[in-house]
């Protein structure tokens, strides 16, 4: 695979069985009809929310004058770039500028009823993404816990580099559960260094704003941004990796705990898929 499948969002037909069971990237255009469009920009976070401190770049920052770097970034002295920001906990009342969830998301089983709630902390809810020119996600990495990650751009464009999890021996991968890799730039790799990059295929494009990008669990992503950026992220789960999301979150845990915690996880993992849809539905997990 050497390109990403583009999609209309108005006919995702066979998504969930050709690209979530398939483990296969789409980019899926006018995936949702969210009010965010044309609502958000970096004035709507600067005027409406200025006070408001977030944490970026391993400092906290008034949104105003994070907004203000944001404009200022530039290669050569990059903003830092607001990720992992779960908008439910830290600015509800932008929930509603981003429902529903596209249906290209669904089956979500993280947000389902049967997951207990102190595990809910690892995905399923909508994150803010923000940056600058310059600025980006830092290293080539996967997905923690093997999730599914959704990604909608709603301001401006970024640029994505992916790889099949069957590249992965050519990345040089850091080894253990890690999820990052020794490659610092996948755009300028030396070649003596790192022979056996050669060997990967990149999927290279750009995410414009309107567009949702799938990236499948286990799937090697990095971005990067030339120009001032806004978009929403949402990790999913479903038979598609409940069984690798389960081994992750149980290795976290200890002992017997360690031990229950993946035999409920693997069995929801094993039940789930059976119930009929009406059942789903009722336990919100359809």
């Amino acid at each position: 695979m050497t390109a990403v499948a583009t999609i209309n969002g108005a006919e995702i037909g066979d998504f969930y069985d050709r690209h979530v069971l398939g483990s296969r990237p789409a980019v899926i255009r006018n995936a949702t009809k969210w009010p965010a469009f044309g609502k958000w920009s970096l004035d709507f976070f600067r005027t409406q929310f200025a006070d408001h401190t977030i944490n970026a770049g391993n400092r906290e920052w008034r949104m105003a004058d994070f907004i203000d770097r944001v404009e200022k970034s530039t290669p050569a002295d990059p903003a830092p770039y607001l990720r992992e920001w779960p908008i439910n906990r830290e600015l509800p009342a932008l929930l509603s500028d981003i429902s529903p969830a596209p249906a290209v998301t669904l089956p979500n089983w993280i947000n389902g009823n049967l997951l207990p709630k102190r595990w809910k902390i690892y995905g399923g809810v909508p994150e803010l993404l923000i940056g600058g020119n310059g600025s980006g996600f830092p290293y080539l990495h996967f997905d923690a816990y093997h999730q599914h990650a959704f990604i909608t751009q709603v301001v401006g464009g970024k640029d994505f580099v992916m790889f099949d999890p069957k590249d992965t021996p050519y990345l040089y991968p850091l080894g253990g559960e890690s999820l990052k890799t020794h490659l610092t730039d996948v755009r300028n790799v030396d070649p003596e260094k790192f022979s056996l990059f050669a060997k990967a295929t990149p999927i290279t494009f750009r995410l414009m704003a309107g567009e949702t990008v799938f990236v499948p669990a286990g799937w090697w992503h990095v971005t990067y941004i030339d120009e001032p950026t806004i978009a929403v992220s949402l990790n999913t789960a479903n038979a598609s990796n409940w069984r690798a999301m389960s081994r992750d979150m149980a290795l976290e845990s200890a002992g017997v705990k360690r031990l229950i915690k993946r035999v409920y996880l693997e069995t929801l993992g094993t039940v789930l898929p059976l119930l009929p849809r009406k059942a789903a539905a009722w336990l919100n997990i359809a």
